[in-house]
């Protein structure tokens, strides 16, 4: 009988205990609470009562000063006229002493306007002397004497450090006028009070470490501050100063230090005094209450989890055993789908692509247990796609996804998908259709290089705002990549800033073309490989497709070997020149430049051996020695054949002769060449009238120029400078 009904009471014992528990616990912590607002209260206005003791005292000595003003004032023996006479002086510094007897000040002083002494109880100072033996740090003697002699109403100077009987104190000066609020005072009363004296007086308010009580007149100027903490450094926060004629006490965080700020406005004098106290100081009764109810709620909180957890692991523990259980085979099922969860997101992310899910909704719904949502209505594709020779054996394209999908904000959602052609990752991208910018992902693109060093190029599709188009926008994103041809294997590219129309040829490398072939006709190597590299890069700034790009490079190749072989027929070896298998892994401009630099440098060598080997040395130093004064002079109206042969010792028919033997050409022919293209190069480049580009290359007359400009370029001067003006 009994043993059928001990669980049954366990149960309901447990249930009464808790029953029980919860309404004390409720009590407790609202009598806690009502408590440490009564104590808190009490030690609030006990900081309040301090100040306020302070700001009376300090605010009764103010108004004493005025009561000494007016009984100096008062006293016939201390005026201007009485003190003339040095008997009355002698009189004057007992009646200071009688007049002015308060020990909140170290000193008053009393003097006459416009006059050279300044008189106390004391003694009796000149006004130099004065200054002197007090050198105040901060109040020059100009300013001194100005203000004793000048001023209308009572002026407080902050505290400042001056010398008081031969050592360095701070010092608070207060100036009050005689008589006192009359529009023409006669003397100044001079009121010194140390600080020391007033530190002392109000020790006990400062208290600990971090404590202060800071006077600010009314001005906001800081008077005088008890222990010089930072606040006074730094200045008093706005928020710790009250209303006027009001008060305020409230705590305040310090860097790592809690105080409580007590601050009290005078209506009367408008001065502010702050109270900084330590609140470990003015809480510790708080503190020890509060030390004291959490020890007795954690005795309570641990008798009563063991009360209950005995009562559960009697009532529970066969429970335990099937929940072990459970749980064993719930882990094998997770661990499970952690090692599928990627191929399960590959699957989804794919099928985004294919544009198998037709909504938000739809998606988010399939791939949840992917761990895969869509929160943004746009969407929109990334292909990223790296030089192989740049990454290492060790490289994995799923870990470099993962460094795109840390750059992304946590209002971005994304998710990568691998791509069956090499060195090649998409990403998913979904955010707001405004925050897919150039400069956004040029900023990523930054980051992800400066932690992986891999080289990418990036192709960024549109974004859609239906998750049907996402494949539009990968397909958009591979087109845009297709460009790194020209943009680089670094860069970013963007469907919508590439042009798709088909463009139109509105620029050939002419003059670059002329220029090389003349460089190779020269015979120098330097000026060969100077001409090849000006072409290109005119080809990369001035192409707008892929297929110009391509093909203007082979034209300078053509061109090259073509003029090469011209000038040295049957004495240039054979260049081994890239296959086709070859180009077609010249995926970018970039290496596309360098094979036809490497082609050129090939054609250099393989020139100037021919030229080294060519026995008539002599008559190629000939030819270099025609070449280089027709560069020199060919712009000269003055040139001539018979000139040049006179230079070289040789007679104008041999010179015309060999020229023409060894060039192809007449000298009349080379020289109108080279003067046409400093023409052209003159008219693309520069602003300068047509008649003074005649005269720049040597012509002798205008309309021979044109003549001759015209039927070699089918163009007028003018109208060539029109068509290339830059």
């Amino acid at each position: 009988m009994n043993k059928s009904r001990t669980p049954t009471f366990a149960k309901f014992l447990v249930s009464y205990m808790v029953v029980l528990l919860l309404p004390f616990l409720v009590v407790w912590f609202f009598l806690y609470a009502h408590f440490e607002r009564v104590q808190t209260e009490q030690v609030y206005g006990s900081a309040l009562n301090d100040l306020n003791q302070m700001k009376n005292i300090i605010e009764s000595n103010i108004n004493e000063t005025y009561n000494m003003a007016a009984r100096i004032a008062a006293e016939e023996e201390l005026s201007p006229h009485y003190l003339q006479e040095f008997y009355h002086v002698y009189r004057s510094q007992k009646l200071l002493n009688y007049t002015t007897d308060n020990e909140f000040f170290y000193n008053v002083t009393y003097y006459v306007r416009n006059t050279d002494y300044m008189y106390s109880a004391r003694t009796t100072y000149t006004l130099p002397i004065y200054y002197q033996l007090h050198a105040y740090k901060n109040w020059s003697y100009s300013e001194f004497a100005s203000d004793i002699n000048e001023l209308k109403h009572p002026v407080l100077r902050p505290s400042e450090e001056a010398v008081i009987d031969g050592r360095n104190e701070n010092v608070v000066t207060y100036l009050v006028p005689i008589p006192n609020n009359s529009a023409s005072p006669y003397g100044t009363a001079v009121f010194t009070i140390r600080e020391q004296s007033v530190r002392e007086l109000f020790a006990p308010m400062v208290g600990e470490e971090g404590g202060d009580v800071v006077i600010l007149d009314a001005g906001g100027r800081v008077v005088m501050s008890m222990a010089d903490t930072s606040y006074v450094a730094e200045g008093v926060p706005e928020q710790l100063l009250p209303e006027s004629g009001k008060q305020l006490v409230q705590p305040w965080q310090d860097g790592d230090r809690r105080l409580i700020v007590a601050s009290n406005h005078s209506g009367e004098t408008g001065w502010t005094f702050i109270r900084f106290v330590s609140a470990e100081q003015l809480m510790s009764p708080i503190s020890k209450l509060r030390e004291r109810s959490t020890v007795i709620f954690v005795l309570i909180l641990v008798l009563g989890s063991a009360i209950v957890y005995s009562m559960m692991y009697m009532n529970y523990n066969p429970v335990k055993a099937l929940k072990l259980q459970f749980q064993d085979v719930k882990g094998r099922l997770d661990k499970q789908r952690e090692l599928n969860l990627p191929a399960l997101q590959q699957y989804f992310a794919r099928g985004l692509l294919k544009g198998k899910f037709d909504s938000r909704a739809m998606f988010n719904a399939s791939a949840v247990e992917a761990g895969m949502t869509l929160r943004s209505a746009s969407y929109y594709v990334i292909v990223l796609q790296w030089d192989p020779g740049g990454v290492n054996e060790a490289f994995l394209s799923s870990d470099y996804a993962k460094q795109w999908l840390a750059v992304l904000t946590e209002q971005e959602e994304g998710y990568y998908v691998e791509i069956f052609e090499h060195y090649k990752l998409a990403l998913i991208v979904s955010e707001p259709a405004e925050a897919c910018t150039r400069a956004g992902w040029e900023s990523r693109h930054l980051t992800v290089f400066n932690r992986t060093n891999v080289q990418v190029a990036i192709g960024l599709g549109n974004p859609y705002r239906e998750l049907s188009d996402i494949g539009k926008s990968y397909f958009e994103a591979s087109t845009a990549l297709q460009h790194r041809w020209i943009k680089g294997n670094h860069s970013v590219i963007m469907y919508r800033e590439i042009d798709r129309d088909q463009p139109a040829i509105t620029w050939y490398p002419q003059q670059e073309l002329e220029l090389l072939t003349a460089s190779i006709k020269q015979g120098s190597t330097k000026a060969i490989l100077s001409s090849v590299e000006a072409c290109l890069d005119n080809i990369k700034r001035n192409s707008s497709s892929l297929f110009m790009a391509r093909s203007l490079c082979y034209e300078v190749v053509n061109t090259l070997l073509k003029t090469v072989i011209a000038v040295q027929p049957n004495r240039l070896q054979s260049v081994v020149l890239p296959g086709v298998l070859s180009l077609t892994d010249l995926e970018t401009f970039d290496k596309l430049e360098q094979t036809v630099m490497d082609i050129s440098e090939e054609v250099c060598a393989q020139l100037s051996a021919a030229i080294e080997d060519t026995p008539s040395q002599d008559a190629d130093k000939l030819l270099q020695a025609i070449y280089e004064y027709i560069g020199q002079r060919y712009c000269s109206y003055d040139f001539s054949v018979q000139r040049m042969a006179e230079h070289l010792s040789l007679s104008s028919k041999y010179v015309s002769s060999y020229f023409k033997e060894r060039s192809g050409q007449t000298v009349s022919e080379y020289v109108n060449e080279m003067r046409l293209a400093k023409a052209k190069e003159l008219l693309r480049t520069t602003n300068k009238r047509i008649q003074d580009v005649v005269m720049a290359v040597g012509f002798s007359d205008s309309s021979s120029f044109i003549r001759k400009f015209k039927q070699e370029v089918r163009l007028t001067p003018g109208e060539y400078r029109r068509l290339h003006a830059r």
